[in-house]
């Protein structure tokens, strides 16, 4: 044949002229080729890429075990051909070698899972001076530096990753990874995170133990995409509306190199994600669209009634409220020393409200080693950083704002930000870095870890006392939630106290009686009729019944729902203490739906046989769980409102539409 094989070991791209294929080609260095196949009159190959990267003895057979490096954690190879990574904002051309774990275990015995041409940077603000360096990953086609997506470790296919390395601030390793949990938990879309052990080599030779960088937290990179900031494509010729109104990513940031931002009316400093500063300086239209929505946002906010002077809208027709109350609530429980004033983005979509999130970069929170996180009792506003952004504690004028603050605590204690669940995040993403050594009663990779940056190993004391700091990784953890416990139970403490039901909702039995329990020092109003007892403005709605005691009966569908009510009560907040007398009349709201019919488990089908071979035909990946199933039935004669019930134990779904 007349065909030949062409191929390059300098990363170039082969042609015509590259070396010729005959021989097996001798390895014994870290080499990457690229080989073509070339033939007259016919078009060239598709081109083939693969590294090889030698192991070195330590490796090879680590900690004389007589096998490869091994983790219960994924591992991730960076071989940069002997280039330096430094900071100076350029992608450098590596290899991206990814090992799953395979029945729990990675390991350089096995194949890898995935391998990419790769580019890598250095990232990051304070962290980019230390000595675990974060890292930009953006994943690359064979045949050209263009963006390549790859699902990495079950999360969805992307081009571009952040490498966040837990150091000095974070020494549980785990803040960024539990609080975009909780935020993913509450509605509120984050980026996903896992843990890798990382190897960073840089030598152009062998791999090997001295080139581990220790454990990193795998993280989606913030921007336009349907699965991380779900936004319209805004192309340069959408000038008009509807297509003008979105999608923008903003963020409240120092300004990333070769920026130079732009100010809202108020003097905010604010940087252009999507579109790119460079992109849309070159469209003025949405420049100026995306400029005068926040400026109109803003007039309205500070408007002495929070309605823009001109048109009359209420700043809640600008920015969706539930999205900043999430926001500073996600901010706030975790003590984030940088909450609002950095890495604090905004997005707008199409046809949308303006919206605050996703949240991002949560290292010095939750006891860390900063030192302005460590007192449970402290509210974010009174540690008095400089460059928060006026229009934070501007929100707290507003009383309904205040009010919807009040209430989204009360429903996020009943679910996600309970104890129980924020422990058990806690925990679940702890599990993830392995089981604990018989001999150091640590996870190998925390172990692993700490022995490659022992000057950041865990503390022994902090200025927040938990008494769980021992020296361990598993105290720092303790620690951690030690923390959140005291500050959860401060935040309770702050307000006044919601009543609660002697009686949750659902389907009942009539007739049944309710009772209400709530503080002493108070009044509770309840209503029946499915209507707020609070009006807007904070005035007693006349629906509202006054709760004198003893029992309530229930004889068909009801919804309660019922507040205390003291018109005296002092929420200890500074940002509160712009209300009337500084006074905050009303608690949370309680709210019980109750319903009345035959609601019946009509049939179960748990643990069923394995699939037949014809149900595997139609659908390979089928497996027995994937025929479980419970039936209900209603088998009275009226409509049934699921809406809002669930399942207590043992099935994961509720019916909210």
């Amino acid at each position: 044949t007349d065909t030949e094989i062409r191929y390059t070991t300098n990363r170039g791209l082969p042609t015509i002229s590259s070396l010729l294929y005959t021989d097996p080609i001798a390895i014994s260095t870290t080499t990457q080729i690229r080989a073509m196949a070339f033939r007259p009159g016919y078009v060239p190959s598709e081109i083939r890429t693969e590294t090889y990267i030698p192991l070195g003895a330590d490796l090879a057979n680590y900690e004389n075990s007589d096998a490869p490096f091994s983790s219960q954690v994924p591992i991730v190879v960076f071989d940069t051909f002997g280039q330096s990574i430094v900071d100076d904002g350029i992608f450098r051309d590596i290899s991206f070698t990814l090992y799953e774990p395979d029945g729990g275990v990675a390991s350089f015995a096995n194949s890898a899972t995935i391998k990419s041409r790769a580019g890598l940077k250095i990232r990051g603000s304070l962290t980019a001076g230390f000595p675990k360096k974060p890292y930009a990953l953006e994943l690359r086609h064979d045949f050209s530096n263009t963006d390549r997506s790859l699902s990495l470790l079950g999360m969805p296919a992307e081009s571009d990753w952040v490498l966040q390395g837990p150091y000095d601030f974070d020494r549980s390793m785990n803040r960024n990874r539990i609080i975009y949990d909780l935020s993913n938990q509450i509605g509120r879309p984050a980026m996903r995170t896992r843990y890798i052990e990382v190897f960073v080599n840089q030598s152009g030779s062998q791999l090997t133990n001295s080139h581990y960088a220790g454990v990193y937290v795998l993280i989606e990179k913030i921007k336009r995409d349907p699965n991380r900031i779900d936004v319209d494509k805004l192309s340069s010729l959408m000038t008009t509306e509807p297509n003008i109104t979105g999608g923008y990513i903003m963020k409240i940031d120092r300004l990333d190199p070769g920026d130079t931002g732009f100010n809202t009316q108020d003097g905010q400093l604010w940087q252009y994600i999507e579109p790119k500063e460079s992109e849309i300086e070159l469209r003025p239209p949405q420049r100026d669209y995306i400029r005068d929505y926040l400026n109109s946002f803003l007039s309205a906010l500070n408007d002495a009634n929070f309605r823009h002077p001109v048109t009359g809208q209420h700043y809640t027709e600008f920015v969706d409220l539930g999205s900043l109350i999430d926001h500073y609530w996600l901010n706030e429980v975790v003590l984030n020393a940088d909450a609002f004033r950095l890495s604090d983005y905004w997005f707008k979509p199409r046809e949308g409200l303006l919206q605050s999130g996703p949240i991002w970069d949560f290292n010095g929170s939750w006891a860390s080693t900063h030192h302005a996180d460590n007192d449970p009792t402290r509210w974010y506003v009174d540690i008095g950083f400089n460059g928060v952004p006026a229009m934070w504690t501007r929100f707290f004028h507003d009383l309904e704002f205040r009010q919807a603050f009040i209430d989204r605590w009360t429903e996020l204690r009943e679910a996600e930000f309970s104890d129980e669940n924020m422990l058990a995040t806690v925990d679940r993403i702890a599990a993830e870095l392995g089981s604990d050594h018989p001999v150091t009663g640590e996870p190998a990779a925390v172990t692993r870890n700490f022995d490659r940056w022992p000057e950041v190993s865990p503390r022994s004391s902090s200025p927040f006392p938990s008494g769980a700091l021992n020296g361990t990784w598993r105290g720092e953890v303790e620690h951690q939630k030690a923390f959140i416990i005291a500050r959860t139970d401060h935040f309770d403490g702050s307000f006044l106290a919601t009543p609660n039901f002697s009686l949750a909702g659902g389907i009942i039995t009539p007739p049944e009686t309710l009772e209400i329990i709530g503080p002493s020092n108070a009044t509770i109003y309840y209503t029946v009729d499915g209507t707020d007892p609070r009006l807007p403005g904070g005035t007693v709605s006349p629906t509202a019944i006054a709760y004198m005691g003893g029992s309530i009966e229930i004889s068909g569908p009801t919804t309660v729902k019922a507040r205390s009510f003291d018109p005296t009560f002092n929420v200890p907040i500074s940002s509160f203490h712009v209300s009337v007398q500084n006074v905050e009349a009303w608690s949370g709201l309680r709210s019980a739906a109750f319903d009345v019919g035959s609601l019946s488990v009509t049939e179960l089908n748990y643990h069923p046989h394995d699939p037949t071979v014809t149900e595997l035909v139609v659908n390979p990946l089928l497996d027995d769980d994937d025929f479980e199933f419970v039936e209900l039935q209603n088998t009275g004669t009226d409509v049934l409102d699921l809406n809002g019930m669930r399942f207590v134990d043992g099935i994961t779904f509720d019916f909210t539409g």
